[in-house]
């Protein structure tokens, strides 16, 4: 079987070439990668605790309108040159999804609300999508890494040498945040930077990738961001897999087989999860996510369907205040600390199974169906949601690093699909000369 590649991808990639664009699309991508990090040089933490830091961004407003107007402009320019093909192409992966939101914010309980956060939203992807159909993979795959590295490396310098800045209140002792505005930040942020860097290392570049890799580690570890460190080892374990297995068997076998597997480890882990909890010492209600779980899914049932609109059940609205209050016990608790619950309760079950099947196709299905260095980072990125959101709810309709970067190697996996040098092709299927 021959694949035939898209006429759009194809004749883009020798129009994108030129050096004057891809500096103005790598200037683009690294502005949205500082963006939607949420990297900066923060006020002296002066509180204890998460909940109570100093997220005042010196000329961050400034910032945050030319990456906005970067999007809108690029838009334009992409739509000028290649018109709705390319960019629908990208993004009809998450159309579904983004028509849920749509219509249960309209519904929802603060509309307004729902409407921002689906914008806001829906600039990160168009940011993603441009970028990642115009910008060279090779040179995406190096920019990607090298800004990464510096954010690791800032948070590092701002932890050490500036403590007052760079390290945050947690419990009795002191853990860093480094350009992030909280521990938890740091800790995310950097399991996608292990990700990254592990998901793309070569012969050509893996001194970079490595180095990347290993100062990730250390920013997670100091972070003391146990659930995003777990599910980076998890996610590098999956992505390990994917790439001996994928190869080597047939998509249905495949997908049949990782399925399988994931479930059985679900199941293993369920069952173990007490005694493992007992011998590290942490209580079995996962630091009270048991009761945060059942308050917050008690009060989401009452409207199962359509949900109350992005934004109502995660972050601080009229529905999550006394549910918070409720809590306070705990700390103060806005979200469900599940993402999985956190789409639930904004866009109900409709919401949640297209979220679960776009999860499904980008980081299960499609490594089987097609293997290239930026498949395998969509993958990675993917599943790095889904690990970690079982415990935290960082993105469900909103502006993030995750969203992005899942876009970006997705459109990204899209160019080397049609046409662009990959990491490694399956036996029976070849780009057309």
């Amino acid at each position: 079987m021959t694949f035939q590649p898209s006429p759009s991808f194809r004749s883009s990639t020798i129009r994108n070439k030129s050096a004057p664009h891809q500096g103005v699309m790598t200037i683009a991508l690294v502005m949205c990668l500082i963006q939607f990090t949420g990297a900066w040089i923060y006020p002296p933490n002066i509180s204890v605790g998460v909940e109570m830091l100093q997220l005042e961004k010196v000329m961050g407003v400034p910032f945050q309108w030319a990456v906005w107007g970067m999007a809108v402009l690029g838009l334009l320019w992409h739509v000028q040159k290649f018109g709705f093909s390319r960019i629908f192409v990208v993004t009809r992966v998450v159309l579904p999804f983004a028509f849920i939101g749509l219509i249960t914010g309209l519904l929802g309980i603060n509309p307004f609300l729902s409407i921002r956060f689906l914008i806001m939203w829906g600039l990160v992807v168009i940011c993603a999508g441009v970028i990642g159909s115009e910008l060279d993979p090779e040179r995406a795959k190096n920019t990607l890494c090298r800004i990464l590295l510096v954010l690791m490396v800032g948070s590092i310098v701002m932890a050490v040498g500036f403590p007052f800045i760079g390290q945050q209140g947690y419990g009795s002792t002191l853990v860093w945040r480094g350009l992030f505005t909280n521990k938890n930040q740091l800790g995310w942020v950097s399991g996608l930077t292990l990700i990254i860097a592990m998901s793309i290392i070569d012969r050509k570049t893996w001194k970079l990738s490595v180095f990347t890799a290993l100062v990730a580690s250390i920013c997670l570890i100091f972070s003391s961001s146990k659930g995003a460190l777990l599910a980076a080892l998890f996610t590098i374990g999956y992505v390990y897999a994917l790439v001996w297995l994928a190869p080597r068997v047939t998509t249905g076998f495949g997908v049949f087989a990782t399925t399988t597997i994931l479930f059985l480890a679900g199941v293993f882990a369920f069952l173990l999860l007490p005694y493992v909890l007992e011998m590290l010492g942490r209580d079995a209600t996962l630091t009270g996510r048991t009761d945060v779980w059942h308050t917050y899914f008690t009060a989401m049932v009452r409207t199962p369907w359509l949900g109350e609109g992005a934004g109502s059940y995660t972050s601080l609205s009229s529905l999550t205040l006394p549910l918070a209050q409720r809590l306070a016990s705990l700390g103060i608790i806005v979200t469900p600390h599940n993402i999985f619950l956190g789409v639930l309760g904004d866009m109900g079950l409709f919401g949640l199974v297209a979220f679960i099947g776009m999860h499904l196709y980008l980081t299960l299905t499609r490594p089987f169906l097609y293997q290239s260095r930026f498949v395998i980072v969509c993958s990675g990125v993917g599943f790095m949601m889904v690990a970690h959101g079982m415990v935290e709810t960082h993105e469900v309709m909103g502006p993030g690093p995750a969203w992005f970067l899942l876009i970006l190697a997705y459109a990204l996996s899209l160019q080397e699909q049609h046409g662009a040098p990959t990491l490694f092709q399956r036996r029976n299927v070849a780009p057309q000369s």
